[in-house]
This record gives structure tokens, sequence and C-alpha cells, in this order.
């Protein structure tokens, strides 16, 4: 059982590896310079399906959002940034969707006390676009959703001071891991004459 399980936990790291080469190998397609752009056209058109961007003229926005291992430990800080027209609107009261996150990993807790987690300058955000916003929770949108501003159903997070890995590791994650979880996956495919043969196939071992 104990190899049963080893080959389901190898096989699902090794997709994993497979599947952040091959994100990384569309990061290099599609951003094989990186993407300048004022936040006000993006809000506009979008980014073009660009993954490694530099964001002009953003201002950062309240509220923010953050995540721990644990208590003490750095957080990862999430929080909007939006355009000079948007700011003046939501001053006045009208509401507002911010169509840009930006993320920050590993940052003191300090902040937390001084209340500003934010960049020192969100005037110019560069970084790659993650998917982590996929895995946001309803009562997460709901935190980041206040005082009139809304979240983009299109938003893209950004995780600031990033680049791109180069093509070669890129490349060797895909086809590394793609190798090995096909090569383990291969293994449960066995032809057997009954339960007791292929469990024999599979685990090398006999039933008890």
């Amino acid at each position: 059982m104990r190899t049963i399980a080893n080959k389901f936990i190898f096989g699902f790291l090794f997709l994993f590896l497979s599947w952040k080469g091959l994100d990384g190998l569309l990061i290099n397609y599609h951003s094989q310079q990186q993407y300048e752009v004022n936040i006000l056209e993006l809000e506009k058109t979008g980014t073009q399906h660009k993954r490694f961007l530099k964001i002009n003229n953003g201002i950062a926005a309240d509220p923010m959002i953050y995540f721990e291992e644990n208590p003490g430990s750095p957080i990862d800080v999430v929080y909007p940034i939006i355009s000079a027209n948007q700011m003046m609107d939501a001053r006045l009261g009208k509401p507002v969707e911010a169509r840009v996150l930006v993320k920050i990993k590993n940052m003191s807790r300090e902040c937390l006390e001084d209340g500003n987690c934010f960049l020192p300058d969100s005037t110019s955000i560069s970084g790659i676009t993650e998917n982590d916003l996929l895995n946001f929770t309803k009562d997460q949108y709901q935190l980041l959703e206040e005082d009139g501003l809304k979240i983009a159903k299109d938003a893209i997070l950004v995780e600031a001071n990033t680049k791109p890995i180069p093509l070669a590791w890129n490349l060797l994650m895909f086809i590394g891991g793609s190798s090995f979880a096909f090569a383990i996956l291969k293994s449960f495919f066995r032809k057997a004459d009954n339960l007791e043969d292929y469990w024999e196939k599979v685990t090398e071992k006999k039933m008890a």
C-alpha cells in the first residue's frame, strides 16, 4: 500500500512540476519583452494576454488583505490599484471597479502596526500575473470590496518585482516533470489475469 501511495505522491509532484514548467513557457511565449502600459489604458483594453507587465500611474487603494503561514511569520499582502480618474470618482462617492490587484510576498508584520503595507511607490508596478486570484474565497473578495470599490471579474493579480523564469529552466521542468509523471502513471496500467496478479505487478509485492 505504501508503494502505491508513494507513486501517487511523486506522480502528483512531477505533474505539478510539469504544469509550472508549461505555465512558465506560456509566460516566455507571451512576454518575450515586458509589456508596459498605463493603468488608465489597461482599465479600458486589458492586458492583451501579456503576463510580464509594467503598470504605470497606478494609485494604491484601500482596503488590503494579507495571508500568513502562522502567527509571527512574514505576510503576503494583496491590495488594489486604480487610475487617478477612478480615485477621483471614489472620492466623490461614485462606485469604481479595480482591474489590477498587487501582491507583495514576505512583508514584515510590522507594517500591520504602522497601517501601511503598500509598496512605497505604487505608480510603477513591475511583475508577472499570477493565478492566485482564482483561489480567493468569497469572504476575501468581500474584504477587498469596501466603500464603493468592486473587483472586476476580469481583474488580474500582479506579483510585484518578479521576472519570468528563463526559457531553458521552464523547458527542463516541463520535459522532466512530464517524463517522470508519465513513467509513474504508466506503471498503473498493467495487464493482469486477476486482481492479485495486478496488485503484485503494481506494488511489486504479493497480496497478504
